[in-house]
């Protein structure tokens, strides 16, 4: 991978928001992939309420051709809306002509059934097509350090900078806390390999909600 590009894309993964990410060009924050999450829960109370349904009548075989309809309904639509989310950013990279994305650390998340291993592989393969390198990167400090600090550290990291969860809050400046980590993922990025680069913060007050439709 050759670092010295000009415009990156930082995504950091999380659980309510899968998918946090900044341009280093603009700082334009972007989130997606909450649709992906609501869908599974969806799909996942109607599941249960069939079964509820079936041991009342006492049914215990709960693979009946409805239930079975209902999964594979299920699997059909998150899939959709996880092309979606990688189509989405590959185009936003083909539009900001961004020459590099780097990702967070993926590691487990418990709670979240959000499929992050795929989608990194899924956004890998399509990425690869128009030329855009992806690099995974640490996530150390990156979620305790303010976008104001010097570099991303041990020595600056404050855990009680992230008042509550969503909010990050530096002095008089308020944040989202899931920008700030794909903010500092970009930071900490340039400091390894010693890159100059300064990024705008103020995407990261107030970021954008995309909502990918599934068919």
């Amino acid at each position: 991978m050759n670092i010295l590009k000009d415009r990156y894309l930082s995504i950091d993964l999380g659980i309510k928001n899968p998918i946090t990410m900044v341009d280093s060009g603009d700082g334009k924050c972007l989130i997606l992939g909450r649709d992906y999450i609501s869908r599974g829960y969806y799909f996942d109370k109607k599941i249960k309420e069939l079964e509820k349904i079936y041991q009342a009548e006492g049914i215990f075989n709960f693979d009946t051709k409805k239930m079975l309809r209902l999964k594979d309904k299920k699997e059909h639509t998150l899939q959709d809306i996880l092309h979606k989310l990688t189509h989405y950013i590959v185009e936003y990279a083909k539009k900001k002509r961004v020459t590099c994305v780097v990702v967070g650390k993926i590691k487990e998340k418990p709670g979240s059934p959000f499929p992050y291993e795929l989608f990194y592989r899924q956004l890998r393969f399509k990425l690869a097509k128009i030329g855009v390198d992806i690099t995974k990167h640490s996530e150390a400090y990156t979620s305790q350090c303010a976008p104001s600090s010097e570099s991303v550290d041990k020595k600056y990291a404050n855990k009680s900078n992230r008042v509550q969860r969503g909010l990050f809050v530096d002095g008089d400046e308020e944040y989202n806390a899931d920008g700030v980590g794909a903010f500092n993922i970009l930071k900490s990025f340039f400091q390894k390999y010693g890159i100059e680069y300064e990024i705008p913060v103020d995407g990261i007050k107030n970021p954008e909600i995309i909502i990918v439709s599934a068919n």
